[in-house]
């Protein structure tokens, strides 16, 4: 917005090519501050608004500036004519929807057949998208940094999200053994909860996601199994009632566990 004077000037008593003093903006928003440049012999002054609003979405935009100008404006002191209408406000935009959402249709995660705790590589596993943010990578190696909790996740496992797409697309990965891993111990559906911590701006993310994947545990199989063709067991030569050492004696074998 741009002011122009005849018949004076503006005061700029500094000789900063600012004005002084003189105006007000009665519907100025909390935390901007308004000031005019001057230039053309301090005949024109242009306004501009520095500082940063307290309430700035669009709800809070101001429809047009309430300006009021007295006889201090003026390097003479004498009270000018105002001769403008304008209708410049200010408009404020809303802070972009940052939304998260997952593929609903993840497999569960599956213990690895060793049976040791550790997970398989899950072909299905559970993926998050983010729009109008990217997710946090400070370290840039693609691992999400931070935001994320996952509070029924089994003891001796650490979750993990695996970055790509220019950190838009966050995997999640389950690493290490956990402590109790029989079918007792299933989870029936992870519980995960992002914070703001999670994006790149540190907004608040929108969840969109419903998702059941959880982990399946083994029960441990433990089996005994034998050498069938076994020899017979045959008396000693002495025929003292004693049995004489077996080529190929019965054999037997423990799987899933050890022999106490």
């Amino acid at each position: 917005m741009v002011y122009n004077i005849t018949g004076g000037t503006f005061i700029d008593t500094n000789n900063d090519d600012i004005l002084d003093t003189g105006f007000s903006i009665s519907n100025l928003p909390s935390g901007l501050t308004a000031r005019f440049i001057l230039s053309n012999s301090d005949t024109t002054a242009t306004l501009e608004l520095i500082g940063n609003a307290t309430n700035n979405n669009s709800a809070d935009n101001v429809g047009a500036l309430t300006i009021t100008f007295t006889s201090a404006v003026t390097g003479s002191g004498v009270a000018p004519s105002l001769n403008c209408t304008t209708t410049a406000g200010i408009n404020f935009i809303d802070p972009a929807i940052i939304g998260i959402s997952c593929n609903p249709t993840a497999d569960d995660y599956q213990e690895a057949l060793a049976n040791d705790g550790s997970i398989a590589t899950n072909a299905n596993p559970l993926v998050y998208s983010v729009t109008g943010d990217t997710f946090i990578d400070t370290n840039n190696d693609d691992i999400l940094d931070a935001g994320f909790s996952i509070s029924n996740l089994p003891s001796g496992l650490t979750a993990r999200f695996i970055l790509s797409n220019s950190d838009t697309t966050a995997t999640l990965e389950l690493i290490g053994n956990a402590i109790n891993n029989n079918i007792a111990d299933n989870v029936g559906a992870l519980t995960i909860t992002f914070t703001a911590g999670v994006t790149g701006s540190g907004v608040a993310p929108t969840v969109n996601c419903t998702t059941t994947a959880g982990i399946n545990f083994i029960d441990p199989v433990i089996g005994i199994s034998c050498n069938p063709t076994a020899n017979d067991y045959q008396e000693a030569v002495a025929n003292d009632g004693s049995i004489a050492t077996n080529a190929n004696p019965l054999e037997y074998s423990i799987t899933g566990g050890t022999f106490i």
